[in-house]
């Protein structure tokens, strides 16, 4: 199994079945992008 701690905290979605799914396809492999608007990156 892969050490994800390494890596940097991502929200997707509200907490929910959405949410899960989003973050099931993330550590399957299978959603491998991602994106966002300009104002989120400059927000942070």
């Amino acid at each position: 199994m892969t050490d994800h701690s390494k890596l940097p905290i991502a929200e997707f979605a509200f907490p929910g079945p959405l949410r899960d799914q989003l973050v099931a396809a993330i550590l399957d492999g299978f959603k491998t992008s991602t994106t966002g608007t300009v104002l989120e990156y400059e927000v942070e």
